[in-house]
């Protein structure tokens, strides 16, 4: 059985894809963050401009997220 895709606009540039339970963050075309059921909440370690780490923090709201690779986030994509 496939898995659904869903987009929510959270705002101007940033976009959330929910994969079953999974949910990337995009910030403008670029995934930085990410949920995965069971493992909790990452977030990208590469630096970007001050309007993408505003997605990234309002997104996590609080949350603590385990950094990680820019690599890693995109290859959580598939």
């Amino acid at each position: 059985m496939a898995t659904t895709l869903k987009l929510h606009h959270l705002s101007a540039n940033a976009t959330e894809l929910h994969r079953g339970n999974d949910v990337v963050l995009f910030s403008y075309d670029t995934p930085v963050a990410f949920f995965q059921s069971g493992a909790g909440y990452f977030r990208t370690t590469q630096s970007f401009s001050k309007t993408t780490s505003r997605h990234i923090n309002t997104w996590l709201a609080g949350m603590s997220a385990q950094g990680v690779s820019q690599e890693e986030v995109e290859g959580f994509l598939g």
